[in-house]
């Protein structure tokens, strides 16, 4: 079995990402909880029509799928070779891809719409589609 060089690519990619999602992640619900812990922003973030419930579960949905990415990009790493290994990782990455989806919804239905919304579904969609489709290449090769 010839080791896939795209997959080892995609996994690294996919563990970096997901380091980095889970620390943004994290700084972003602390942020939201020192903006909104005091009655004045509350009252602000219900002027400008943000919903904490609705952020606070993409946050939680993002940092599940950041995590996974973690995982899947050890696992891609460490079996970029194994055919039979490749159909599960590929199921692993549309999941992830599907959870940052959803997780980018929920955020961008608390408050709007903005370019980094469009950054984000990019990154947190984008590349679990590309770790995907290297572990499908892989498959191919059974």
């Amino acid at each position: 079995m010839q080791k896939s060089v795209v997959l080892r690519i995609a996994s690294i990619i996919m563990m970096v990402a997901g380091i980095i999602g889970v620390v943004s992640n994290l700084f972003s619900g602390i942020a939201v909880n020192m903006a909104t812990s005091n009655a004045l922003g509350k009252l602000g973030a219900a002027v400008v029509g943000f919903n904490p419930g609705l952020f606070w579960f993409g946050i939680i949905i993002a940092t599940i799928a950041s995590v996974g990415e973690i995982v899947a990009g050890v696992m891609g790493k460490n079996n970029n070779a194994d055919p039979a290994k490749a159909k599960t990782l590929m199921m692993i990455g549309a999941a992830i891809a599907v959870l940052a989806l959803i997780s980018n919804i929920l955020v961008i239905s608390a408050y709007k719409f903005e370019f980094s919304s469009f950054i984000s579904i990019l990154s947190g969609v984008g590349v679990p589609v590309f770790f995907t489709i290297a572990a499908f290449q892989v498959s191919k090769d059974a």
